[in-house]
């Protein structure tokens, strides 16, 4: 089965998810071609804003940034981590509470964790903090399956 296919697959079943804010930032020719054709796979702010919000609020009380705001990358990475948060059953008034034992969800990143000490946070770093599966990419196709 090619990339394309095995990407496509994930569409119907909701395997997939990608935030708007992060979709917007996709700039891959092939990726942006799957999230145009696939328009189920984007999952819009309204869906995430309450762990969004809590999620900037439990940040910003420990002095750490996801964002620098004098850089236009990585704008969408509390985005990520917020639908992460929604998807995995977590509680927005407490984000390390996950109310639906049963919800899963893992993140997909080619991120590599920050530095301790900066005050800044990639993906793999807010992952760990809020205890939610992050992977790279190839390590998803290893996981699923795809050896072409």
């Amino acid at each position: 089965m090619s990339l394309w296919a095995f990407l496509e697959a994930f569409a119907p079943q909701r395997r997939f998810l990608v935030q708007e804010e992060a979709a917007g930032e996709c700039h891959d020719a092939v990726l942006r071609q799957l999230l145009d054709g696939c328009p189920d796979m984007v999952v819009g702010f309204e869906a995430i804003q309450d762990h969004f919000r809590a999620l900037q609020a439990d940040l910003q009380q420990a002095g750490l940034k996801m964002v620098d705001p004098g850089s236009t990358r990585d704008r969408a990475d509390p985005y990520v981590v917020a639908l992460a948060l929604a998807l995995d059953g977590r509680d927005p008034r407490d984000l390390h509470v996950k109310l639906a034992p049963d919800a899963k969800c893992i993140v997909v990143t080619h991120e590599k964790a920050a530095r301790a000490g900066t005050g800044k946070l990639k993906i793999p770093n807010a992952c760990g903090r809020y205890r939610l599966d992050c992977i790279e990419f190839v390590t998803l196709l290893i996981n699923e399956g795809h050896t072409e």
